[in-house]
């Protein structure tokens, strides 16, 4: 009941069994945070992942990584994206984060991705390509929130489009 619910948020660790895991197992959290821009997702990825080791994952950066990379599978993005100037599909990102999740660091320590995946569609791709996440942690906050944090970026170039922001935040409430 709510009453319970509240109690329970009020102090989450109180319902925890800390004794069930055993100390000596390695905990590689694979873990998807996501919300609405400006929902403080960053801080929280850079929060768990300092404090679990995970590498955080925001998927421009796996994007830039392997677009700048001297491989085939490198090649064909730039030849598909640049030059013939076709959007990613689900299935490259979808390609791109399975093989960044595969490197070495993502292995040994888990991983935390933010703002991804935000469709249904991506998250089954997701699913099918057994990227299946531990945990996956739901940032809501009100739209006057976001359209209060993001005012100081207003006046910058390239800072922070109304129509856009907008547009976002309906998406992400189908």
């Amino acid at each position: 009941n709510a009453d319970e619910q509240r109690k329970f948020l009020l102090e989450p660790s109180k319902y925890v069994n800390r004794e069930a895991f055993p100390n000596d197992v390695a905990i590689k959290p694979r873990v998807i945070v996501y919300g609405p821009p400006k929902s403080g997702k960053t801080a929280r990825c850079q929060s768990i992942a300092s404090q679990t080791g995970a590498v955080h994952l925001q998927m421009d950066e796996v994007i830039e990584d392997f677009m700048t990379r001297d491989s085939s599978f490198a090649d064909e993005l730039r030849e598909t994206t640049k030059w013939r100037g076709r959007k990613f599909d689900e299935g490259d990102l979808i390609a791109l984060l399975a093989k960044r999740v595969e490197r070495v660091d993502c292995q040994q320590n888990g991983w935390v991705l933010e703002g991804f995946p935000l469709p249904r569609p991506q998250a089954e791709a997701m699913l099918k390509r057994s990227l299946h996440p531990s945990n996956v942690f739901s940032v809501n906050i009100p739209h006057e929130e976001v359209y209060k944090r993001s005012e100081p970026l207003k006046q910058e170039e390239f800072g922070c489009d109304r129509t856009i922001l907008a547009s976002r935040l309906r998406y992400l409430e189908e």
